[in-house]
């Protein structure tokens, strides 16, 4: 197996063509599924409207059937404008960004880790640092950061947990996943040679966990 090392780092860089290929396919899905919902409502508006050509003033339960017809079209309809707002959001963010290219930097003092919006954002000394999970994430896996107790963005030697990007990603789940997590299959190092780098730099206190 290949080491990135830079004087005293150790470089899990980011494999550029995977990251390519995931982000065609993300956008491909949340296009499709955006334009689901935006046909599905366009469909209940018009059997709505064919209701209430044929509904009769007293005819109450129709009157009832297209008010129902009328909010499913609306949600549908708001939630695929949500859908493509999100589409030109990732293009825009992705566009201005462009792929890191690393993903974490460890060095003896600590751990510095990239995402899309803030690469390089995120530095955590090692106290900081609980461990690092593997988990499945729908086809891939997921190699998930665990920060120690009690640590937050005020904490001492810690910078970037309070970006509003970082944010985002520790609060939003991907796949039942919350935190700061890395597509195993978009590193250029194997989760062994991760593994050995970090117990190698915290006298083997913080490892990766299956």
């Amino acid at each position: 197996m290949h080491q990135h090392q830079q004087g005293s780092e150790f470089i899990v860089g980011i494999d550029r063509h995977a990251v390519e290929e995931a982000r065609r396919l993300t956008m491909r899905l949340k296009y499709r599924s955006a334009w689901v919902e935006a046909v599905a409502g366009a469909l209940i508006v018009g059997l709505a409207v064919a209701l209430m050509v044929m509904a009769t003033p007293e005819g109450f339960w129709s009157w009832m059937i297209v008010g129902v017809s009328g909010i499913s079209a609306l949600l549908l309809l708001g939630s695929s404008c949500r859908r493509f707002a999100d589409v030109r959001r990732l293009r825009r963010s992705w566009s201005a960004t462009g792929i890191p290219a690393t993903a974490l930097r460890m060095s003896d003092l600590g751990l510095r880790c990239s995402i899309d919006d803030a690469p390089d954002g995120v530095f955590l000394p090692w106290s900081a640092v609980e461990g690092f999970r593997v988990r499945p994430g729908g086809a891939q896996q997921l190699l998930v950061l665990e920060l120690a107790p009690g640590i937050n963005a005020s904490t001492p030697g810690v910078t970037g947990l309070d970006h509003p990007a970082v944010q985002r990603v520790m609060q939003r789940k991907e796949f039942g996943v919350m935190g700061l997590r890395f597509p195993v299959g978009m590193l250029d190092q194997s989760l062994q040679d991760i593994d050995h780098a970090l117990a190698r730099l915290t006298e083997g206190r913080v490892r990766i966990r299956t």
